[in-house]
C-alpha cells in the first residue's frame, strides 16, 4: 500500500483526497481504540511525554486551559488535575467520534469543569487572551496550515500564557534514524492492522511526518508567531519532541 501525505492532500493508491477530509474520516474510524493504539505504537511512552507537557504548562488552581486536537481528552484530563475545581479546561477537536469518547470519560469521572467542543484548530472559536495555557498533542501534523494554527493558539492565549506542542520528531542520529523509520513505515502498520485491520490509518501516521517541520522548523514557526523563550525538548533520541513558547506581554 502506497501513501503520500502533503500539506493539502493524502494520496492513497493513486487516489487523492483532501487532507482534512481524509484525517477526519480516519480518526472517526479509529476513535474507539485510539488510546489503546497510542500505547501500542509508542510502547506506552506517550504518557510520560504528555506528563512533561503538563509540567511545562505551568498551571495552578483556578487557571483556564485549552487543549486543541484533543482526541479522546488525554491531555485535557491531565490539565484539569492542575487547575482544580476552581479552574476550567476545554478540549477541542474536529472529529465528533473522538469527542464522544472524551465526553463519556468526563461524565464517568464527574468532571463538570471540563468541556469538549467541536471546532477547527485553524479557526478557534474563542476570544483573544482567554487561556493561561494552550496545548496540542500529536495534532499539528494533521492541519493543513501549521503557522495559522499556531497563530490561533497564540491569539487565544493570555499575555504570558504558555503554548506547548507534543508531536513526532525526526531523529538525527544516522543508525537510530534508519531503525526509527523502519519501525514506523514497516512494522507499526502491520502491528496495528493485526488488531483492527485499518492499515492505511497507521500508514498515514509516519508518512505525515514527511511534510512536518519537526524540531528546528517548528521552533522557527513559533518564533515567527511572536512567541518568546521558544524551546524544543527531544525525547527517545528525537523520535518525539515537545515545543514550548510564551506569549509576549505587550
Amino acid at each position: 500500500m502506497k501513501i503520500k501525505v502533503s500539506k493539502e492532500s493524502v494520496e492513497l493508491n493513486s487516489q487523492i483526497k483532501e487532507k482534512s477530509f481524509y484525517v477526519k474520516d480516519m480518526f472517526s474510524a479509529i476513535a474507539p481504540k485510539y488510546d489503546f493504539f497510542n500505547d501500542v505504537i509508542s510502547f506506552g511512552m506517550h504518557r510520560r511525554w504528555k506528563n512533561f507537557v503538563i509540567k511545562k504548562a505551568g498551571l495552578k488552581a483556578g487557571d483556564n486551559a485549552l487543549d486543541i486536537c484533543t482526541g479522546t481528552g488525554d491531555i485535557a484530563f491531565k490539565l484539569l488535575e492542575k487547575v482544580g475545581n476552581s479552574g476550567k479546561v476545554t478540549g477541542l477537536d474536529f472529529v465528533q467520534e473522538m469527542l464522544d469518547v472524551a465526553t463519556q470519560r468526563a461524565k464517568e469521572n464527574g468532571k463538570d469543569n471540563l468541556s469538549f467542543k467541536l471546532g477547527d484548530a485553524m479557526e478557534l472559536p474563542f476570544e483573544d487572551n482567554t487561556f493561561d495555557a494552550v496545548t496540542v498533542g500529536y495534532g499539528l501534523r494533521n492541519v493543513t496550515d501549521i503557522p495559522k494554527a499556531i497563530r490561533e493558539m497564540v491569539r487565544v492565549a493570555k499575555p504570558g500564557g504558555r503554548i506547548i506542542s507534543l508531536d513526532l520528531g525526526k531523529p538525527k542520529i544516522p543508525v537510530y534514524r534508519e531503525l526509527y523509520y523502519f519501525y514506523f513505515y514497516k512494522i507499526m502498520p502491520i502491528i496495528t492492522s493485526f488488531f483492527q485491520g485499518k492499515k492505511d490509518a497507521y500508514n498515514y501516521l509516519p508518512n505525515s511526518l514527511n511534510e512536518f517541520p519537526a524540531q528546528e522548523g517548528l521552533v522557527k514557526i513559533m518564533k515567527e508567531a511572536g512567541l518568546k523563550d521558544v524551546t524544543c525538548f527531544e525525547f527517545a533520541g528525537g523520535a518525539s519532541a515537545v515545543h514550548f513558547g510564551i506569549k509576549k506581554i505587550s
